[in-house]
C-alpha cells in the first residue's frame, strides 16, 4: 500500500511522508475516535477507514501529491494525514485542490497540523492558482 510516487516534505518537527501499510491500523482507530471525526458526517469503520486510505493512495498515484502521512521522527510513526487533495464531490466551488488534515487527538494543540500545513501549501502555491479548506 505503499504510494511510491508521493513526494516526501519536511518541516522542523515532522515528516510528511507516502503512506506504508504499517499506517492503517492507526488510521483506523483515528477515523474511530468521535473527536477527530466531530466534523465529518460520522466516524468510520475498519472497513471504511481502509477504503479511504486506498483512496489517498491512487490519488497519490494518479496525480503526484495528496494527504501525506505525518510522523514525528523518532517519536511517532504516524500521527494522521495533512495535505492537499481534489474533493470527490460537486459544489460551487469544485473542482478544487483543497488543503486538509486529520491529526490523531493526543498531538492536538502543539502546532503539528499548522506547521506541516505550512509544508503542503508551499508544495501547492507553485502549483495551483487556489488552494481552499472547509468543514
Amino acid at each position: 500500500m505503499t504510494s511510491h510516487q508521493a513526494p516526501t516534505l519536511t518541516t522542523e518537527r515532522l515528516f510528511l511522508r507516502p503512506w506504508t501499510s504499517a499506517d492503517i491500523n492507526p488510521f483506523v482507530e483515528l477515523c474511530a475516535d468521535p473527536d477527530v471525526m466531530r466534523y465529518y458526517p460520522k466516524t468510520q469503520t475498519r472497513v471504511e477507514a481502509e477504503a479511504t486510505a486506498q483512496r489517498i493512495v491512487k490519488h497519490f498515484e494518479e496525480h503526484g501529491f495528496g494527504l501525506w502521512a505525518v510522523e514525528i521522527p523518532n517519536r511517532a510513526a504516524f500521527i494522521g494525514f495533512v495535505g492537499l487533495h481534489f474533493p470527490r464531490f460537486q459544489t460551487r466551488f469544485t473542482p478544487c485542490v483543497e488543503i486538509g488534515w486529520r491529526i490523531e487527538k493526543k498531538h492536538w494543540n502543539r502546532g503539528y497540523a499548522t506547521e506541516a500545513a505550512f509544508a503542503a501549501m508551499d508544495f501547492g502555491m507553485n502549483r495551483f492558482d487556489e488552494i481552499v479548506s472547509f468543514t
